[in-house]
């Protein structure tokens, strides 16, 4: 007999076929690029993804400039059984940057330009990024204004909360029919973030990372419970929000064998965020024999998370 936790858990199936071309030209003065191709399907059609992406390096007037070209195609609900419309939406973005070398600081500036298909909307972002060895090979800092644009899928949602509602994906669905009706946003993020990053090399063995973030998000995903009669859901909801993130990362290799990382991750966000933890400590020690076997043990923590209190208290237990 099936087991009662196992009928109402996701279960996502995910296939990639992906490729790379890389130029070996060592010509300073010559075309260099690097072009990526995957394919992607998460549940039989449920989600599709199409990428096509090439960088360019070429020097021009003895200075180094960096094009990067991109094309996305996300399709959703294209199997036969899905009760909903097909959606087809497409992004192209295109980059131009350059490298300046002032006062020993690597100064990168570029700007970003974007198209998405659904809503027809064309943006265009500055960016900057300076970086600056203060101790040869010991101490690196840099920082400076990104902007970072990312789609919301549903394999990435489903990869922070296994939770979220499944409707459309080619699963047994028990209960009420009427829950048809909802179904996942699937929105773009736009985050404009200035950083500051420093890379400490403590000892031969030793690494010390960390990064304050201060950034400005439109489309912050959380989650909302979706009313099932017979067991729970989420749906994705955005916000915009403004969030500090601190983030540092130790890294030890104590010897051949066994390696200790340590990785803290703090949130700050300026309005009520839901089922997202704003504190998240992570301890593991990689363990490697003779280069062919990798056994790695973890210990995670994670803060208490705020929910919609008249609809949900905790997220269940994973196992």
């Amino acid at each position: 007999q099936q087991d009662e936790k196992d009928r109402f858990r996701n279960r996502f199936a995910y296939t990639r076929f992906s490729f790379m071309m890389n130029s070996k030209e060592n010509n300073s003065g010559k075309v260099k690029n690097v072009t990526r191709f995957f394919l992607s399907d998460l549940n039989e059609f449920s989600e599709n993804q199409i990428h096509l992406s090439s960088i360019i390096n070429k020097r021009i007037h003895n200075l180094p400039f960096a094009f990067s070209l991109t094309f996305d195609d996300y399709l959703n609900y294209n199997n036969p059984d899905s009760k909903f419309r097909e959606k087809d939406v497409k992004l192209f973005a295109f980059s131009s940057s350059m490298l300046i070398k002032k006062y020993g600081i690597d100064f990168n500036v570029a700007i970003d330009f974007d198209f998405v298909s659904e809503p027809n909307l064309f943006q265009f972002f500055p960016e900057i990024k300076m970086t600056k060895e203060i101790v040869k090979d010991i101490i690196l800092i840099n920082g400076g204004l990104r902007h970072i644009k990312d789609r919301y899928t549903l394999r990435s949602l489903s990869s922070e909360n296994v939770y979220i509602h499944s409707f459309g994906m080619n699963q047994s669905i028990f209960g009420s029919q009427e829950i048809y009706q909802h179904y996942q946003q699937l929105r773009f993020s736009d985050r404009n973030e200035l950083y500051f990053s420093i890379r400490n090399v403590l000892s031969e063995r030793g690494v010390f990372e960390g990064t304050l973030s201060y950034a400005d998000i439109q489309n912050f995903a959380h989650y909302i419970k979706v009313i099932n009669p017979v067991y729970s859901r989420f749906n994705v909801d955005y916000i915009n929000v403004r969030e500090l993130h601190l983030k540092t990362d130790y890294t030890n290799k104590i010897n051949n064998i066994l390696s200790l990382k340590i990785n803290l991750d703090y949130y700050n966000w300026d309005q009520q965020v839901y089922h997202k933890p704003n504190f998240i400590c992570s301890i593991s020690a990689p363990l490697t024999l003779r280069n062919k076997i990798k056994v790695t043990s973890s210990l995670v923590y994670s803060s208490k998370r705020n929910s919609v209190q008249y609809f949900f208290d905790d997220l269940p237990t994973l196992y």
